[in-house]
């Protein structure tokens, strides 16, 4: 927990960062989605790279980003 003389910018911070996560997030999204970063064939971008020639693997950044959430959530009863 932050000492009580700085609850206020630990919170500003706090929200200046979630502001500029969501700010950034869909801009960092949109380039990974519309701009061929890794290439596995010609004009394939990454987000179709995962399901090539295996449609049943759409889910699968599905799964992965749970994860990470998951993993998250745990850590968040770390805080004190």
């Amino acid at each position: 927990m932050s000492p009580p003389h700085v609850v206020g910018l630990a919170n500003g911070l706090a929200q200046s960062t979630v502001s500029f996560a969501r700010f950034f997030g869909p801009v960092i999204g949109g380039a990974v989605r519309f701009f061929p970063i890794l290439k596995f064939r010609a004009n394939q971008k990454v987000w179709s790279a995962s399901i090539n020639g295996n449609p049943s693997g759409y889910a699968t950044g599905f799964y992965v980003v749970a994860f990470l959430c998951f993993i998250q959530w745990s850590l968040a009863f770390l805080i004190r």
